[in-house]
C-alpha cells in the first residue's frame, strides 16, 4: 500500500453550487456514523480541473496533515479484511449499494466483492480488456433485473443519474463500453488504468472506511488521491458536458465531519479537519499580512528593548565614573 500526504494549509477546489455552511450542515447528521456518504468529499488540487464540473468553485483549505491512498500505479494494491462483512456494516451499504455491489461480484463475500471492485476502478492487476468485460458483465445485469430490484435512493438503477452534467449509469457504462471497443489490441493490454463512475467510486470509498474502522487496522487514512503533478493518463477518458477533463487528479476524503482541537485567541477550539470558502485565497493573503504585520511588530518591541538597556548602561556607567 502506497500513501500520499496532503498538508496543513493546502488549499483544494470543488465546484459546488451549496454553499459552505450548508456543505457542513450536511456532514454533520447521522454523527455517529463515519462512514456515511454524507461524510464525503471529492476536490482537486487544480483549479482548472474542478471548473470541469462548472464555474461556482468553493475553496477548501486543509487544517491537518492528511494521510491518502496512492490511488494509481504499479504498487498501489489495498487490502481489504476478511473481517469485512455484511453484519458489520451500516444500514446505508446493507440495504442500498448491497445491490449495485452484487452487479460487480455477485453474491461473493463482502471483502472480495470489495476487492474486486478497487482493481475495475484502479486497473490493479486488471487489465484493460479485463476492465471491459466486466463492465459488459454489469450492463447484461442490468438489462435482466426488472426495475424493482434494483433501486437506489427511491430511483431504479436506469433512472439515477451518475454524473454532474446529468447520465444515467446505463449510458456511462454504454459510452466506456464503446471507448473499450475501439482500442487497440496493445492498449487492452495495459494495467493500472482509472475507470471512474461516480456511484462505483463511492461505494468503494466508502469500502475503504469501513475497512479502516475495523478492530486491528490502523492505517490512518482518509481517502485516496491521484496527485495533479503526477502526469497520469488512462485510456478510460472522463467526459462531461461533451468535453474531456482537463486532467485525472483527484483527492476523495472520507469522514470529513472529523473535529480536531486547535488553539485559538479564544481559546481551544473544535474544527472540523478542512474550511470552506469562497474566497480563500484572498483571506488567506490576509493571513499572512497579519502575521508579518505581527512579526515586525514583535522585531521592532526587541530592538526598542535592546536599545533600551544599552541606554541605562551608559547611565550606570557615568554614574560610576562621577563617583570615582
Amino acid at each position: 500500500m502506497k500513501t500520499v500526504s496532503i498538508k496543513k494549509g493546502k488549499v483544494l477546489f470543488k465546484s459546488v453550487s451549496y454553499d459552505c455552511e450548508s456543505i457542513f450542515e450536511y456532514m454533520e447528521k447521522d454523527p455517529s456514523s463515519k462512514c456515511k456518504t454524507n461524510k464525503m468529499i471529492w476536490l482537486s488540487e487544480s483549479e482548472e480541473r474542478a471548473r470541469s464540473y462548472g464555474d461556482d468553485i468553493k475553496y477548501f483549505r486543509v487544517v491537518k496533515d492528511l494521510t491518502l491512498l496512492d490511488f494509481v500505479g504499479k504498487d498501489c494494491n489495498y487490502d481489504f479484511s476478511p473481517s469485512l462483512t455484511y453484519e458489520n456494516i451500516d444500514s446505508e451499504l446493507r440495504e442500498k449499494m448491497s445491490k449495485i455491489l452484487k452487479l460487480i461480484g455477485d453474491n461473493f463475500k463482502l471483502y472480495y466483492q470489495s476487492q474486486l471492485l478497487y482493481s475495475l476502478l484502479t486497473g490493479y492487476n486488471f487489465t484493460v480488456g479485463m476492465q471491459l468485460e466486466i463492465l459488459k458483465s454489469i450492463l447484461d445485469k442490468i438489462d435482466e433485473k426488472e426495475d424493482n430490484e434494483l433501486e437506489f435512493d427511491d430511483e431504479t438503477i436506469q433512472q439515477i443519474k451518475i454524473t454532474p452534467d446529468g447520465k444515467t449509469l446505463r449510458r456511462v457504462l454504454n459510452e466506456y463500453i464503446e471507448i473499450g471497443e475501439n482500442l487497440e489490441p496493445d492498449e487492452k493490454k495495459l494495467k493500472n488504468q482509472r475507470l471512474s463512475v461516480y456511484i462505483f467510486d463511492q461505494i468503494l470509498l466508502k469500502l475503504i472506511c469501513l475497512n479502516e474502522n475495523l478492530s486491528g487496522v490502523d492505517n490512518d487514512i482518509h481517502g485516496w488521491c491521484i496527485p495533479y503533478d503526477s502526469d497520469y493518463s488512462t485510456v478510460w477518458k472522463e467526459v462531461v458536458n461533451d468535453e474531456v477533463v482537463s486532467d485525472m487528479s483527484e483527492i476523495a476524503l472520507f469522514h470529513v465531519s472529523e473535529k480536531i482541537s486547535v488553539e485559538t485567541d479564544d481559546g481551544r477550539k473544535e474544527i472540523n479537519i478542512i474550511e470552506c470558502d469562497t474566497e480563500y485565497r484572498a483571506s488567506l493573503k490576509k493571513k499572512k499580512r497579519k502575521k508579518s504585520k505581527k512579526h515586525k511588530s514583535k522585531k521592532r518591541n526587541k530592538s526598542k528593548k535592546r536599545k533600551s538597556k544599552r541606554h541605562k548602561s551608559k547611565k550606570r556607567n557615568k554614574s560610576k565614573k562621577r563617583k570615582k
